[in-house]
């Protein structure tokens, strides 16, 4: 299937839903009606979006390669979200929590590699804009007790940490 002919997969679904048919809540329809400063998606722009959905999905699972080693039909991978950022061959302190270490590049979420997220820009600010207003507001703060980590297979984290801090008062 070209990108054409996929392009031509969203013309009947876009059409319907400009015209107020189908799903009111679905992603076509969201997609239809999102502006940015007063603009909408052109159908050609959204068939765009819709080929790169179906392309993301679709190339980097059935032409992947893990670590130097060719996958086949019906081999089975596991994934261990745990070990993001403890790469023993990586970095020379794997298991102590340091927010500025380097290199850090991030294969899954916004480095080079093939799984770059699309929210990766959004996400970054975020973090940017929550530490900026935490050391502004709390200069001070430090960790009070070792964290209690999240038990879970499904992501590695902190689930609580005591902290400590000389209270500055509302802004």
């Amino acid at each position: 299937m070209t990108g054409s002919d996929l392009a031509e997969l969203m013309n009947d679904p876009a059409a319907s839903r400009a015209h107020g048919d189908g799903d009111g809540d679905g992603l076509t329809t969201q997609l239809l009606r999102a502006e940015v400063d007063g603009e909408r998606l052109t159908h050609a722009e959204l068939a765009s979006f819709f080929i790169l959905l179906v392309a993301a999905g679709n190339e980097t699972t059935r032409n992947t390669e893990l670590g130097g080693q060719h996958l086949t039909a019906g081999e089975k991978v596991c994934q261990f979200y745990w070990s993001a950022n403890r790469d023993e061959e990586v970095f020379a302190d794997p298991y102590r929590f340091d927010i500025g270490r380097t290199p850090n590049e991030h294969l899954g979420f916004g480095g080079p590699g093939p799984h770059y997220c699309m929210g990766a820009h959004l996400a970054r600010r975020k973090i940017t804009v929550m530490y900026r207003e935490l050391f502004r507001r709390l200069p001070d703060i430090e960790a009070a007790a070792e964290p209690d980590p999240l038990r879970s297979s499904f992501i590695h984290g902190v689930k609580r940490l005591p902290a400590r801090f000389t209270p500055t008062g509302r802004r």
